[in-house]
Order: C-alpha cells, then sequence, then structure tokens
C-alpha cells in the first residue's frame, strides 16, 4: 500500500461515507506500474432504483472496481447486516460478491482519484492460477447466492427487477475470456459449459429473462445490443 492510504481514506470515511473506492496501479514483479483508471465522484444510493442503477452501471461495467482491497468499508455497517464473504470453493470471486452485497446497503459512496494501492501481478499467484479455469459454474452460484440475499435483505424490488441484466453482466466476462481462448467448436464449448455448471435450470432461466431485456443492457454498453 502507499504510505498515506490509511490516513487519506480514514480522514474521509469520517465525514459519513459508507465506502469510499480509491485508483490503484497493477504492479510487476520487475516493478513496472500501469495505472487501472476507475471513476471518480461522490454517489448517494437512497432508494432502490438508484441501487440497481449503481451496481449495475457503475460496478459489474467495470466503471468502479469490485476487489476487496481498492476499499475501505464500514465494519458497523458490516455488522449491522451480517455480510460476510461466501465460500470461495462454491463461488468465483468472493470479494465482488461481498461488493455487491455491500453496495445494496450503502448510502453514501465515494470514488477519489488518489492511487492508493499495488496490486503486484504474478505468474504463480492464486488468482492466476484460477483464470486458467473455466469457473461459469462457480460464477452461476455467485448469481444464485446474490439473488438469495437480495431475497432476504428486503425492499430490494428494484434490483430484483434487473436481475437478468446483472445475472448476465456477472457471467459474460468468463464465458467471453473462455470463448476468446480456447479453439473449440461451438458444440464442445457448450458442453465443456453444461459440464461446468452445476445447476442449469438456474442459468437458462436468467438468460431467457435477460434476453427479453436487451434494451436494458444496450443502455450500459451503448452500440453493443440493439
Amino acid at each position: 500500500i502507499e504510505t498515506n492510504l490509511v490516513s487519506t481514506v480514514v480522514r474521509l470515511m469520517d465525514y459519513g461515507e459508507d465506502i469510499i473506492f480509491f485508483q490503484y496501479y497493477v504492479a510487476e514483479p520487475d516493478g513496472k506500474k500501469t495505472p487501472s483508471i476507475r471513476d471518480s465522484g461522490r454517489y448517494v444510493l437512497d432508494t432502490d432504483e438508484k441501487r440497481a442503477y449503481f451496481l449495475t452501471n457503475y460496478i459489474l461495467s467495470g466503471r468502479l472496481s469490485w476487489e476487496a482491497w481498492s476499499k475501505l468499508y464500514r465494519r458497523d455497517l458490516i455488522e449491522k447486516y451480517k455480510l460476510r464473504f461466501a465460500d470461495n470453493n462454491i463461488i468465483f470471486a468472493e470479494d465482488l460478491y461481498f461488493c455487491l452485497c455491500y453496495c445494496v446497503h450503502a448510502v453514501r459512496v465515494l470514488c477519489i482519484d488518489e492511487f492508493l494501492y499495488n496490486y503486484i501481478q504474478r505468474a504463480d499467484s492464486i488468482m492466476a492460477e484460477q483464470t486458467t479455469k473455466l469457473n461459469v459454474g462457480r460464477m452461476n452460484e455467485l448469481a444464485k447466492y446474490f439473488l438469495r440475499f437480495l431475497n432476504q435483505s428486503g425492499d430490494c424490488n428494484a434490483i430484483i427487477k434487473r436481475f437478468p441484466v446483472i445475472y448476465f453482466m456477472i457471467i459474460d466476462n468468463v464465458l467471453t475470456r473462455a470463448r476468446n481462448t480456447l479453439t473449440i467448436s461451438s458444440f464442445e464449448f457448450r458442453k465443456m459449459i453444461y459440464s461446468d455448471v452445476q445447476d442449469i435450470p438456474f442459468m437458462k432461466m436468467w438468460i431467457e429473462k435477460f434476453l427479453k431485456m436487451s434494451k436494458e443492457l444496450y443502455s450500459i454498453y451503448p452500440g453493443s445490443y440493439a
């Protein structure tokens, strides 16, 4: 971390923010650093509709990072809503799951443009090893966990209404990466997905619902979907 990380974000948190996002560098073992630049600004998520928009148009779209180490959370909010990381043996990207759950209950969100963290990439890291796996099944489970969380939280109707888009955005990255790196036929690719995903009916249901909401995704990725 940068030496001023704690002093910077704790001071800002004292103004009543629920979560603070900060910028970070992607660092190579040889010392080369590349800035990972995301949006900055202040957001007030005081309605379910605003939270639904924030989750899709900022977190899942990549305009803001979802990694656990690129932000500061409030412990009292975590304890109040009993927020916890899910079992990473069942889901993939447990910090994405936690970030989504946390933002369901956050009201004051501050995203600053200061670079306060260095994320060091190593070829032999656990994350690097995971990126060589399909992980569609575990992302499907992440979506199931998040839907269960929404149903248990209450007052999440707008987010649940947008869940087909949320579901697609959760699994799209791993599907696209796998399709672009694997030199296999569409039939073989489909067969691989079926063998990786435990709950196929859940996956089919939400993809079918998503296909009826393509205009919703078009508002997030203009020009990508008609």
